[in-house]
């Protein structure tokens, strides 16, 4: 036989192990294609003082929600979700950013307060403010 034969041969053994060998880099890529990003629930919590009016919300993702004093508003986003959301209550608003991110676990908390918007997480679980209203 050729030594071309063998060189041909060769390299079709070291293609055909590379497609079946799972830990080459082609196949986790292709592995990974299908895969959506991991859901993080969304969770708004109205902690306005009680007799308040409902805070309406209006996010770029097409949604349209009231939150009343003591009622929770939960959607569930894709991780590192960064919606956009007007916010009106009484004669305040603000312009807020619904963040996922990275250290949160599986959910995001906000709470809005008088002060402002609070954000918190499975992992992070002390509030931190990170809006306020305007008049």
């Amino acid at each position: 036989m050729s030594p071309i034969f063998y060189i041909t041969l060769f390299l079709a053994l070291c293609l055909c192990n590379a497609s079946i060998d799972s830990g080459n880099e082609f196949n986790k890529a292709k592995d990974n294609i299908d895969v959506a990003p991991p859901l993080v629930e969304i969770i708004l919590k109205n902690d306005l003082p009680p007799g308040s009016v409902k805070v309406n919300f209006h996010c770029l993702f097409g949604k349209y929600f009231d939150v009343a004093v003591g009622e929770t508003y939960r959607e569930d986003v894709g991780k590192y979700t960064n919606e956009e959301c007007e916010v009106r209550f009484d004669n305040l608003s603000a312009s807020i950013s619904l963040h996922t991110f990275d250290d949160i676990g599986t959910k995001a908390y906000w709470s809005v307060r008088l002060d402002g918007f609070y954000y918190y997480s499975e992992i992070r679980p002390v509030p931190v403010r990170l809006y306020v209203w305007r008049h």
